[in-house]
């Protein structure tokens, strides 16, 4: 099987972003290379949409969210997601605000 031929590109992040795409590559159970180089090609094509974020979930990611979530109803499920995909300083707001 030919593999596809990549480039090697080394970039630095600000820790904040950095964060943030470590925290959305978790949530979705990819590399954070994965996650930037699909975030990269979806970014090419135009703002950023409810429809178009629910697209960058990988197959079988709600399936598997489920099982391992199996204990939270659908509204916890949706804020937990939220919740992760706010940059650090909003969720920390966040968090300071409800306890």
């Amino acid at each position: 099987m030919k593999r596809e031929v990549t480039d090697k590109f080394v970039v630095r992040l600000p820790r904040p972003l950095h964060e943030q795409i470590a925290s959305l590559a978790r949530m979705y159970r990819r590399s954070m290379n994965s996650e930037i180089v699909l975030r990269l090609q979806y970014s090419i094509s135009g703002p950023s949409n409810p429809d178009r974020e629910k697209s960058l979930e990988p197959e079988m990611f709600p399936q598997i969210e489920r099982i391992i979530r199996g204990d939270l109803t659908e509204e916890e499920q949706r804020l937990l997601i939220c919740f992760r995909r706010m940059t650090p300083d909003r969720r920390d707001a966040l968090y300071s605000l409800i306890t």
